[in-house]
């Protein structure tokens, strides 16, 4: 692509692969290379199901990055190096965005607060779907971007195609990605003097094909395709709640010293009113309203929009250069802080979980029941189930859904009455499994 021939010449890539250096360094030592966390289990489980080799999968699951982390299942160390491998990724497509359009110096002030962003390092090592699908965001932009600057009409028809493709994979790796389809729309609409409506018939019919193969594809496997769209909504409605102004408060949090530089850009761009500053300013600020009105807030949720984010706050270059160098100095010893306090964390290492799946998947089928269902399942390979939600239908529950094994812990999972063991006394118990933090039984009905 034309975009690209400028790249050719490797002193120009250089800027990039210093700050591509700077971000690896940074995550490297951040590799987990122990226990999967919780959703981490279960975009693995669902992604052996896609193979043909899992025995459990969570239809409530946007299904791309399971059908993405396919390759990576047959070594363990490229299973551990894949989400390092997504996290780079988006901060090459940041780089390359921001460059094309705003320039190099922007691109690298925008790349460098993006390496030295706390919360992206701590989950690019993580298999969650936030960073691979900022990866579709920024993509589905330029190409948006590139559709405002072409003159050629098939040019045109193919980049808006492309975005309408990048914006569809980004809802199918995270649902609530529909959101950014708002401020397309309405980039639309107010560049609507180069719209011509049989431009938007190919791109409406790309996005309508992927989201119509998805929905095809679990109706097939599930029988009940809109289960999954169901609880993408249903689950932060009926998870903790937290106030409408949390992202405000942990603004600092989740930007670290991007929030300043953000604060200096809102103010150049309403003074200036750019186009392409513009809307994406407006891009943040939808995303921004719609999550802080879901009642379920988690700061990893702002991982989606951060490279976009990054990108914003390297505008405010163009406030006044010399406060901007002398801020983003700043900013590697703003970060160091928070980058530190995370290594001394104290973690739990969740091998008691692990060897509890493992001792399962050497025993003969059956059904498990478990507080953490997802882990046991990935880690044993066997059909679990969770507990039933009240403790008076426990006993009816193991009865008629022939449970043979049951994992519990007196520290971890749900629901709480399970860690309660005099409830298990009847059953036999096979092994009991210690960590540092938990203590997981295994009993056989």
């Amino acid at each position: 692509m034309r975009y690209l021939k400028k790249f050719r010449n490797a002193r120009k890539l250089f800027p990039l692969i210093l700050v591509l250096l700077i971000f690896l360094l940074l995550r490297i030592p951040f590799l987990n290379f122990g226990k999967f966390e919780w959703d981490e289990c279960v975009y693995l489980s669902n992604s052996r199901f896609f193979l043909g080799i899992g025995k459990y999968f969570e239809d409530i699951r946007p299904p791309l990055l399971p059908i993405a982390l396919i390759p990576f299942l047959s070594n363990d160390l490229l299973l551990r190096i894949a989400p390092l491998l997504f996290s780079t990724l988006s901060l090459i497509s940041l780089y390359f965005f921001s460059e094309h359009f705003f320039g190099r110096k922007i691109a690298i002030a925008a790349s460098l607060l993006l390496a030295f962003n706390p919360l992206h390092i701590f989950f690019s090592t993580k298999i969650f779907t936030e960073i691979p699908s900022s990866i579709f965001i920024i993509l589905t932009f330029f190409f948006l971007f590139e559709w405002i600057e072409a003159r050629d009409e098939k040019e045109k028809k193919r980049n808006l195609s492309l975005s309408a493709l990048f914006l569809s994979l980004s809802v199918l790796t995270r649902y609530a990605n529909v959101i950014i389809l708002v401020p397309i729309l309405i980039i639309l609409f107010l560049e609507r003097r180069k719209l011509k409506l049989k431009e938007l018939s190919l791109p409406l019919l790309i996005f309508f094909l992927c989201i119509a193969s998805f929905l095809l594809s679990y109706q097939l496997i599930t029988r009940n395709v809109f289960r999954s769209l169901y609880y993408a909504v249903y689950w932060p409605s009926v998870a903790p709640a937290q106030p409408p102004y949390y992202y405000i408060l942990n603004s600092f949090q989740i930007l670290s010293s991007a929030l300043i530089f953000i604060v200096l850009s809102v103010y150049w761009v309403l003074r200036n009113k750019e186009r392409y500053e513009s809307y994406t300013l407006l891009a943040l600020l939808i995303f921004f309203l719609f999550f802080s009105a879901f009642p379920h807030k988690e700061n990893r949720y702002w991982l989606t929009v951060l490279p976009l984010c990054c990108l914003f706050g390297a505008f405010s270059i163009r406030l006044n250069k010399n406060v901007f160098y002398l801020l983003l100095i700043l900013t590697p010893l703003i970060s160091i802080y928070p980058i530190y306090l995370k290594t001394l964390e104290y973690r739990c290492s969740g091998e008691a979980i692990v060897k509890a799946g493992l001792f399962l998947k050497g025993k003969p089928d059956g059904l498990v029941l478990s507080m953490f269902w997802p882990e046991i399942a990935y880690y044993s390979n066997k059909r679990v189930r969770a507990f039933p939600s009240d403790v008076k239908d426990l006993h009816d529950f193991i009865r008629q859904e022939n449970v043979t094994y049951i994992v519990t812990s007196t520290e971890y999972g749900w629901p709480d009455y399970a860690k309660n063991q005099t409830l298990f006394s009847n059953f036999t118990l096979l092994e009991k499994f210690e960590d540092n933090c938990f203590h997981v039984f295994v009993y056989e009905v």
